[in-house]
């Protein structure tokens, strides 16, 4: 691979996985206000999404690094997980009072 098309690809991965950020924000909020319906659609979506980027960079890795992917690409499968089983990650937490 040039290294003009390992920066883009490289661009285009790290894009990809900000805007999924993004998108587990929106699903995070549309889960806590109740938005069942809403929720699982865009949870069913980010599923998807995360399985092609996860493809995606599981076959970029080997050009520039050695070893496998197991370790640096568990937050996609965190992530997956979660849109699953449709819980949020500190539901817990929010759903205590605050302390004055």
């Amino acid at each position: 691979m040039k290294n003009g098309i390992i920066l883009l690809t490289e661009l285009d991965l790290a894009a990809r996985m900000a805007a999924q950020s993004c998108r587990i924000m929106l699903w995070q909020q549309a889960l806590a206000a109740g938005k069942t319906a809403e929720a699982k659609r865009l949870g069913g979506a980010g599923v998807r999404e995360l399985q092609v980027l996860a493809r995606d960079f599981n076959n970029y890795w080997p050009t520039r690094n050695k070893g496998t992917t197991a370790k640096c690409s568990m937050f996609l499968r965190w992530r997956m997980a979660e849109y699953l089983g449709s819980v949020l990650p500190c539901a817990q937490e929010m759903a205590k009072p605050a302390r004055k």
